[in-house]
């Protein structure tokens, strides 16, 4: 038979008074600063800007200073943004009978909280507008 055991504690279970909180938040914030080891400076070499467009460089410059984004991040972010406006109108042969679209797959890697989302979302919003537009044709016509 199992017993059950009384909370002998002055806060109900699940409840956490604001003293102890405080407590464990100084705490985990200590562990951060003192307790782990910080990872080595990144080996990963910068993002090749040099090599796009100057109209997409100065995109990308005047958008991380208005926005407060990563340069990275938002050029990774404009290449998926116009392989995605791409699609497949435009199709590279290699060889005889060997086809390849321009689209490209992307993940971005970051720590929570630096605008990863933002990064990605701003370069994609014109292509977002234009799928909403079209979706909102089809649903017109086929209410008609």
């Amino acid at each position: 038979m199992s017993k059950i055991k009384k909370n002998n504690s002055k806060n109900p279970v699940g409840k956490i008074s604001l003293e102890d909180l405080a407590a464990s938040l100084k705490a985990h914030e200590m562990k951060g600063k003192t307790g782990l080891k910080r990872a080595a400076k990144s080996t990963v070499p910068p993002f090749p800007f040099e090599v796009l467009p100057p109209q997409v460089q100065s995109f990308i410059a005047l958008t991380e200073k208005a926005k407060g984004t990563p340069a990275d991040f938002l050029a990774s972010a404009t290449l998926f943004a116009a392989s995605v406006a791409i699609g497949r109108t435009h199709l590279l042969e290699l060889k005889p009978g060997c086809l390849h679209s321009g689209l490209l797959f992307m993940a971005i890697v970051g720590n929570p909280n630096c605008n990863k989302t933002k990064s990605l979302k701003f370069p994609l919003q014109p292509i977002l507008d234009r799928d909403d537009e079209l979706y909102q044709a089809y649903r017109n016509d086929l209410a008609e």
